[in-house]
């Protein structure tokens, strides 16, 4: 009998193994009994390893009021099935358009019956919109708040002149056209109040249209929702030139000293006139057409913007620096392409411009 005993505890030890079926010979006594086994088969199910699953971007995501969401998902995996990320199921919902705190639960299932999940935070919440705007940044917390109907749609003006404004022969409204479609994901009222050989004199003095006070009559209640796109200043220093040439007053380095006091004090006179009509309104500059092969009067321009952007903490999208390296056109052929003339652009220069500022104040 003891013998008996030790040979069925033996059976059962080996009926218990894994591995592929097999015949194994097991002795009771001096008898001999054929036992067969499934060797593939797991031990217990204690064996079966629970699945990974894992966020993919952050714990906890904030989103602006009304803005879309885009759940980023989770993946998951199992030592055993491999890869079952399609398995995962997602419970909890986001209300974009409601501030708070919300909660999606990620949970996976294996084929053996053992599960895990994962969590995400989503925050909705209202984005205070810093008006006049400061950088781009705000500019673009504008516009989507614009595109959300947070707050009343957004007023864009582009000041300028022949650069900017209607003309058959320089085809310069191109650049407000490009910018016209850009805003058509947004809900944006676009102006286009550019006039050829206009200067920042005349824009204050109201010698020719558009003025100061026409500009500021389009602007709505205090300006929180209005963006200018504001580029003058060239005509002013073409006629400073000119001016200087008539009275044989020297050359152009013996100038620039005092064109630079003149366009600078106009520039800044009209952005406070703005300012003082209209307090919230975002004033944006944009540096004005290089000129072909003529780096000194380009650089002035520049230096210009420069000062008076930073004076006024105000956006300032440097086109001359950011793309065409400080316009150094007098290189035989460089950006030639660029240009009709000696100051207006070419089509495939306006269209890299406008999409350089629709870059510079779209969200993505």
């Amino acid at each position: 009998m003891r013998n008996l005993f030790f040979a069925l505890i033996l059976l059962f030890s080996i009926v218990g193994c894994g591995g592929n079926p097999t015949t194994k010979i097991v002795e009771l006594g001096n008898t001999q009994t054929r036992a067969t086994i499934d060797n593939n088969k797991t031990e217990n199910s204690s064996d079966n390893r629970a699945p990974t699953i894992s966020l993919v971007g952050s714990s906890t995501m904030e989103i602006e009021l009304g803005e879309t969401f885009n759940d980023p998902g989770a993946v998951a995996n199992d030592a055993e099935d491999g890869d079952i990320t399609p398995n995962i199921k997602v419970t909890g919902s986001v209300d974009t358009h409601r501030e708070g705190n919300y909660t999606l639960t990620y949970s996976v299932t294996d084929s053996g019956g053992k599960a895990a999940q994962v969590r995400r935070t989503v925050i909705v919440k209202q984005v205070d919109i810093a008006t006049p705007a400061k950088d781009f940044d705000d500019i673009k917390a504008l516009f989507r708040a614009s595109k959300n109907g947070l707050i009343e749609k957004v007023t864009y003006i582009v000041v300028g002149d022949s650069t900017r404004a209607v003309s058959v022969k320089n085809n310069s409204q191109r650049y407000f056209n490009h910018l016209e479609q850009a805003f058509e994901r947004f809900s944006v009222d676009a102006i286009l109040m550019a006039r050829g050989s206009h200067e920042l004199r005349q824009f204050l003095d109201a010698t020719a249209h558009p003025t100061v006070d026409e500009v500021i009559e389009k602007i709505p209640n205090d300006g929180e929702t209005t963006v200018i796109d504001l580029s003058l200043g060239v005509n002013d220093f073409l006629a400073l030139n000119q001016e200087r040439v008539d009275n044989n007053l020297g050359g152009f380095s013996k100038n620039r000293a005092r064109f630079k006091q003149v366009i600078k004090e106009r520039l800044l006179k009209a952005i406070d006139e703005i300012r003082v009509a209209r307090p919230k309104t975002t004033i944006m500059l944009v540096t004005p057409n290089p000129f072909k092969k003529w780096e000194d009067a380009t650089d002035l321009m520049v230096e210009i913007y420069k000062e008076v952007a930073d004076e006024k903490h105000l956006p300032l999208a440097d086109f001359v620096d950011d793309e065409m390296h400080g316009a150094k056109t007098t290189e035989e052929g460089d950006y030639d392409e660029w240009y009709r003339d000696g100051i207006h652009f070419s089509d495939k220069a306006l269209d890299i411009l406008s999409n350089y500022i629709a870059g510079k104040i779209l969200p993505e």
